[in-house]
């Protein structure tokens, strides 16, 4: 048949692969097409970051955005969550010390912790009184300084309320700052940057 009609058989061939070549060309264009858009989109943000980034690597945008989220809790104002409120109140009831809780006046990051520790004691049944002070001499590293007798019941007692809740202090040792009759102080303030 090929010999027969040799002609007629390369053109319909060179027909077939014409088709071919041209539906593939067609087909492909396309994918290419939107191939090439995806990575001009890629680009696009690419430059996006680069300029966002300011030249930095991902490293050093990590480190930035940590180091911004860690000033940012600084300015916050300290608070208690339910769950640490409702074990600080489980660790202190069935006790009947009385306590004094202090706020440093200059420390605006701690007026809402201060709130919640004095209504915590409070529903715990203690007798607490929450005055301010204007600055604190030996302020507590943690910003929550416990003061009094180091072997006392109402200082153990506090420091196990306060452990058992999750939050950081400091045991300030040496006698309450206010009434003699106080058992224990607790000191609210700014936390040591």
């Amino acid at each position: 048949m090929i010999a027969e009609a040799p002609v007629a058989f390369a053109t319909m061939a060179l027909v077939i692969g014409l088709m071919i070549y041209l539906w593939v060309r067609n087909h492909f264009a396309d994918r290419l097409q939107s191939m090439e858009g995806r990575i001009q989109l890629r680009d696009d943000r690419i430059s996006d970051y680069q300029a966002k980034l300011q030249g930095k690597s991902p490293d050093e945008a990590a480190a930035t955005i940590e180091d911004l989220k860690r000033r940012l809790a600084a300015l916050e104002p300290r608070g208690l969550s339910p769950e640490e409120s409702a074990t600080l109140r489980g660790a202190l009831s069935g006790q009947t010390f009385s306590i004094d809780i202090f706020h440093d006046s200059a420390s605006g990051v701690s007026k809402k912790l201060h709130s919640q520790l004095a209504a915590a004691f409070k529903q715990s049944g203690w007798q607490v009184r929450a005055p301010m002070v204007v600055g604190i001499g030996n302020p507590p590293l943690s910003g929550l300084g416990i003061v009094g007798k180091p072997d006392s019941a109402p200082v153990k007692a506090v420091a196990e309320a306060l452990r058992r809740a999750g939050l950081e202090y400091d045991l300030q040792g040496g006698s309450s700052l206010g009434r003699a009759e106080t058992d224990v102080a607790l000191v609210v303030t700014t936390p040591a940057a």
